[in-house]
């Protein structure tokens, strides 16, 4: 009762080959994810000082939750 090394071998490989192509596919996925967030939001990579001016002068912070946040 042998090992069929050589088929294996096939099995092996291919398991690998099939697991990094999930893993491609993911990674793919994630990074489409993330450039459609990007383009509804062109505000993802502004500093958070920046996001919190932008909405005191829309009207959106109050100078109480500013308060709250130094306490």
């Amino acid at each position: 009762m042998g090992l069929d090394l050589e088929n294996f071998d096939r099995k092996f490989e291919r398991g690998r080959a099939e697991r990094r192509l999930q893993e491609i596919e993911t990674e793919g996925k994630i990074a489409g994810l993330q450039g459609k967030l990007s383009e509804e939001n062109p505000y993802t990579d502004e500093p958070e000082q920046a996001v919190w001016e932008r909405g005191w002068k829309a009207g959106k912070v109050s100078h109480s939750t500013s308060e709250l946040d130094h306490k």
